[in-house]
């Protein structure tokens, strides 16, 4: 699904229009502004987190996220986890709120945890009225007015990819001495981890080989899809977590569509390849693609 490059800022017209025009929650509300205190209740704080970063793309993909996105696919985990403590690896993972759901779901039931996304912060600058984000290559990936965000990569029908690319041009060069960091990982997820020498939070790109230690468990959610990768790709992220993986260690991967259905497929490594274990709703959208992995 093609996502637009010029959107507006949500708020600025009734929320009625949004039928009907592309509109967005701004994330210029995490610079400003983030109830990490008592101010707002637990699920709340954490919704309200969810919403504004699920407003930002990294390469490909979008972070859409929100809490209690993975019940199907944390059952799974859970119940492969009740005889054992398992490593586990969470990729994709977006602003973590659901590997933080996961976490407290397991309780003692894991012996690490790594929370892995290819962007867990980004750098911004504030010019005027507008404040610029940027990737850690110093890449401008979004554009925020007080009325409209910009997507300068995401492509689009004419003329709206255009116009994002014509503003992209206007974007000041990334002042990495200066510009400030923005985390894109929920406040509490970040403090568990300062209290909980198990749990690691990682850059990674699940199309370059897992840097860390062999794990017994990876899940991936919402990342391994055909809209935001060609199945070449998605081969070689399969043969990286592959390689990642004990042999007989478990991979669950997990997509929410449209409908809110949330479909999971569950499989054991074995060899270079995996069987199937279990599959919840008609499996993940790549099912077929698992099943038939061969050797690159």
């Amino acid at each position: 699904m093609m996502r637009m490059p010029v959107k507006i800022r949500r708020g600025v017209l009734p929320d009625r229009c949004r039928a009907f025009l592309p509109m967005e929650a701004s994330p210029i509300s995490l610079v400003e502004s983030s109830p990490t205190g008592g101010e707002l209740p637990q699920t709340e704080r954490r919704s309200w987190f969810s919403t504004y970063v699920s407003s930002f793309t990294s390469g490909n993909t979008w972070k859409t996220t929100c809490p209690n996105r993975h019940r199907l696919a944390d059952q799974v985990i859970f119940e492969a986890c009740r005889d054992c403590r398992p490593a586990i690896l969470d990729i994709g993972v977006s602003d973590g709120v659901t590997s933080l759901e996961l976490i407290e779901h397991l309780g003692d039931s894991f012996e690490q945890y790594f929370v892995a996304d290819r962007q867990t912060d980004l750098l911004y600058q504030v010019k005027g009225n507008t404040t610029y984000f940027y990737d850690r290559n110093g890449l401008c990936i979004l554009i925020a007015t007080r009325r409209w965000l910009v997507y300068p990569q995401a492509g689009g029908w004419f003329p709206f990819g255009w116009i994002a690319r014509a503003l992209s041009l206007r974007a000041p060069a990334c002042d990495t001495g200066h510009a400030r960091v923005l985390s894109l990982l929920q406040p509490e997820l970040l403090e568990l981890t300062r209290r909980d020498s198990r749990i690691t939070v990682m850059t990674y790109d699940v199309l370059h080989p897992w840097p860390g230690p062999a794990v017994n468990l990876v899940k991936v959610a919402n990342l391994l899809n055909p809209e935001y990768f060609p199945e070449s790709l998605i081969r070689v992220a399969l043969a990286n977590i592959n390689a990642a993986l004990e042999e007989n260690g478990m991979l669950v991967v997990s997509d929410n569509r449209e409908s809110d259905l949330e479909c999971v497929s569950a499989f054991r490594k074995r060899g270079s390849g995996f069987a199937v274990v279990s599959v919840t709703n008609g499996g993940c959208r790549v099912h077929g693609v698992i099943t038939h992995l061969s050797v690159l």
